[in-house]
């Protein structure tokens, strides 16, 4: 299974959340461990290519393992700071980037990173088996193919509302 990484990053009370340039909707940053890459340097850099923070990592929070999400990952999500207060520079993969309060998190969002931030913080760190969301067989083609068929069937809808089309199970908020 591949791995996955996202982080967790509060400053000031609020959560540190990107709004993803493929399908519009609002995460956690992240992304996938490269071949021989560490999760702790993954995430780090991953934080830095998306939002331009630099991050301290705190702890692991939840360790998922995805069976039936594009070919099956384990996720791990770290709780983080960040180390400046504002960003060097974003990622073309990025619309957008900001601090929010928990209690106005911005919409559509990410129906498991939304559970990711607001569930209880464990002394000993939990693992969940999230095998409920089934892959698309459309999230199996290229960035290339995916925007040629977004664009031919997205007529009247929202990047977002499109993407979200593909699942039986709601994936948003």
């Amino acid at each position: 299974m591949k791995k996955v990484v996202a982080a967790i990053i509060k400053q000031e009370g609020k959560v540190l959340l990107t709004q993803r340039e493929d399908f519009a909707f609002w995460c956690l940053p992240g992304g996938y461990v490269e071949e021989g890459e560490s999760e702790l340097i993954a995430i780090q850099r991953e934080v830095l290519e998306e939002t331009g923070f630099n991050i301290v990592l705190s702890h692991l929070v939840i360790q998922c393992t995805k069976p039936l999400w594009r070919g099956g990952v384990v996720m791990s999500i770290f709780d983080a700071v960040a180390k400046y207060t504002m960003p060097k520079e974003m990622s073309p993969e990025v619309l957008d980037i900001g601090f929010f309060s928990l209690d106005n998190l911005p919409y559509p969002m990410l129906k498991e990173h939304f559970t990711y931030i607001t569930m209880p913080r464990l002394s000993l760190t939990p693992h969940m088996s999230t095998d409920y969301i089934v892959s698309p067989k459309e999230l199996a083609l290229s960035k290339k193919e995916l925007r040629k068929l977004m664009a031919i069937s997205c007529v009247g809808m929202e990047k977002a509302e499109w993407y979200a089309s593909l699942f039986k199970e709601p994936i948003y908020l």
